[in-house]
Protein backbone atom coordinates (compact mmCIF):
# COMPACT_ATOMS: atom_id res chain seq x y z
CA UNK A 1 0.00 0.00 0.00
CA UNK A 2 1.41 3.59 -0.78
CA UNK A 3 1.42 5.65 1.82
CA UNK A 4 0.78 9.41 1.49
CA UNK A 5 1.97 12.09 3.85
CA UNK A 6 0.03 14.96 3.97
CA UNK A 7 -0.17 18.44 6.21
CA UNK A 8 -3.40 19.86 6.93
CA UNK A 9 -4.63 23.45 7.93
CA UNK A 10 -7.69 22.66 9.75
CA UNK A 11 -8.92 26.26 9.99
CA UNK A 12 -8.53 27.08 6.44
CA UNK A 13 -9.35 23.50 5.22
CA UNK A 14 -6.39 23.47 3.44
CA UNK A 15 -4.82 20.15 2.67
CA UNK A 16 -1.16 20.03 1.44
CA UNK A 17 0.19 16.23 0.34
CA UNK A 18 3.66 16.05 -0.82
CA UNK A 19 3.81 14.97 -4.22
CA UNK A 20 6.10 12.19 -4.16
CA UNK A 21 5.91 10.07 -0.53
CA UNK A 22 9.75 9.98 0.65
CA UNK A 23 11.59 6.90 1.11
CA UNK A 24 11.45 6.92 4.73
CA UNK A 25 10.38 9.24 7.84
CA UNK A 26 10.61 9.10 11.59
CA UNK A 27 8.57 10.38 14.28
CA UNK A 28 10.33 10.93 17.52
CA UNK A 29 8.29 9.74 20.59
CA UNK A 30 10.28 10.82 23.70
CA UNK A 31 9.85 11.14 27.56
CA UNK A 32 12.38 13.33 29.81
CA UNK A 33 14.17 10.92 32.46
CA UNK A 34 15.25 13.31 35.69
CA UNK A 35 18.16 11.21 36.76
CA UNK A 36 18.79 12.11 40.29
CA UNK A 37 21.86 10.96 43.08
CA UNK A 38 21.13 10.22 46.08
CA UNK A 39 23.26 9.33 49.46
CA UNK A 40 23.79 6.05 50.44
CA UNK A 41 21.62 4.81 47.04
CA UNK A 42 23.47 5.98 43.94
CA UNK A 43 21.57 7.09 40.78
CA UNK A 44 18.07 6.61 40.27
CA UNK A 45 15.81 7.67 37.31
CA UNK A 46 12.61 9.33 37.57
CA UNK A 47 10.04 10.01 34.84
CA UNK A 48 10.12 13.41 34.27
CA UNK A 49 7.24 14.17 31.69
CA UNK A 50 6.47 13.96 27.96
CA UNK A 51 8.53 15.99 25.30
CA UNK A 52 7.29 17.22 22.19
CA UNK A 53 7.58 15.04 19.07
CA UNK A 54 9.83 16.42 15.75
CA UNK A 55 10.10 14.82 12.06
CA UNK A 56 12.77 15.17 9.20
CA UNK A 57 11.28 14.91 6.13
CA UNK A 58 13.62 14.40 2.75
CA UNK A 59 11.07 15.74 -0.18
CA UNK A 60 11.02 15.72 -3.77
CA UNK A 61 8.91 17.84 -5.27
CA UNK A 62 8.87 17.14 -9.37
CA UNK A 63 9.24 19.48 -12.00
CA UNK A 64 7.39 16.48 -14.18
CA UNK A 65 4.89 13.96 -13.53
CA UNK A 66 6.69 10.60 -12.56
CA UNK A 67 5.00 7.25 -12.66
CA UNK A 68 5.83 7.25 -8.68
CA UNK A 69 4.27 10.44 -7.63
CA UNK A 70 1.05 10.48 -5.73
CA UNK A 71 -2.34 10.78 -7.26
CA UNK A 72 -3.18 14.37 -7.73
CA UNK A 73 0.51 15.76 -7.77
CA UNK A 74 0.76 18.79 -9.89
CA UNK A 75 4.40 18.79 -11.56
CA UNK A 76 5.13 22.47 -10.44
CA UNK A 77 7.39 22.55 -7.28
CA UNK A 78 7.15 25.78 -6.87
CA UNK A 79 3.30 25.23 -5.82
CA UNK A 80 4.08 23.29 -3.00
CA UNK A 81 7.02 26.06 -2.03
CA UNK A 82 4.87 28.47 -1.65
CA UNK A 83 2.20 27.61 1.20
CA UNK A 84 5.79 25.63 3.20
CA UNK A 85 7.50 28.85 3.94
CA UNK A 86 3.81 30.41 4.69
CA UNK A 87 2.65 28.33 7.48
CA UNK A 88 6.63 28.31 8.79
CA UNK A 89 6.91 32.52 8.51
CA UNK A 90 3.00 32.36 10.24
CA UNK A 91 3.42 29.95 12.99
CA UNK A 92 0.54 28.00 11.48
CA UNK A 93 0.28 24.86 13.28
CA UNK A 94 -0.83 21.81 10.67
CA UNK A 95 -1.94 18.29 11.25
CA UNK A 96 0.77 15.83 9.94
CA UNK A 97 -0.76 12.86 8.62
CA UNK A 98 1.02 9.39 7.37
CA UNK A 99 -2.13 7.56 5.61
CA UNK A 100 -2.15 4.25 7.38
CA UNK A 101 -0.30 4.96 10.31
CA UNK A 102 -1.28 6.60 13.66
CA UNK A 103 1.22 9.23 12.97
CA UNK A 104 -1.12 12.51 13.57
CA UNK A 105 -0.16 15.30 15.15
CA UNK A 106 0.10 18.84 15.03
CA UNK A 107 2.93 20.63 14.08
CA UNK A 108 4.80 23.67 13.42
CA UNK A 109 7.28 23.81 10.20
CA UNK A 110 10.42 24.91 11.87
CA UNK A 111 12.16 25.06 8.55
CA UNK A 112 12.08 24.54 4.61
CA UNK A 113 15.23 24.38 3.12
CA UNK A 114 15.02 23.72 -0.53
CA UNK A 115 17.51 23.50 -4.04
CA UNK A 116 18.04 21.68 -7.43
CA UNK A 117 20.33 18.75 -7.96
CA UNK A 118 20.22 17.44 -10.84
CA UNK A 119 19.43 19.60 -13.54
CA UNK A 120 16.01 18.20 -13.90
CA UNK A 121 14.42 21.50 -12.00
CA UNK A 122 12.49 18.90 -9.55
CA UNK A 123 13.42 20.32 -6.30
CA UNK A 124 14.77 18.47 -3.09
CA UNK A 125 13.60 19.86 0.15
CA UNK A 126 14.27 19.05 3.66
CA UNK A 127 11.21 20.27 6.17
CA UNK A 128 11.78 19.80 9.62
CA UNK A 129 8.59 19.48 11.85
CA UNK A 130 7.93 20.35 15.30
CA UNK A 131 5.04 19.14 17.76
CA UNK A 132 2.74 21.82 18.84
CA UNK A 133 0.83 22.40 21.74
CA UNK A 134 -1.39 25.05 22.35
CA UNK A 135 -0.12 27.10 25.49
CA UNK A 136 -2.83 26.95 28.31
CA UNK A 137 -3.23 29.59 31.02
CA UNK A 138 -4.05 27.61 34.07
CA UNK A 139 -7.00 28.49 35.88
CA UNK A 140 -6.81 29.87 39.66
CA UNK A 141 -9.68 29.47 42.22
CA UNK A 142 -10.43 32.80 43.80
CA UNK A 143 -11.57 32.05 47.33
CA UNK A 144 -13.27 35.28 49.86
CA UNK A 145 -11.43 34.68 52.21
CA UNK A 146 -8.27 35.91 53.29
CA UNK A 147 -5.12 34.60 52.41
Amino acid sequence: MRRTISLLEEQAGRELVLPVTPSSYAWTHANRVETVQLDQVGEINLPGGALLGSCTLEALLPARLYSFCNPGAVANPYRYLERLPRWSDSGTPVRFLVSGTPTNALVLIESVEYGEKDGTNDIYATIILRQYRKPETPVVAVSSGTA
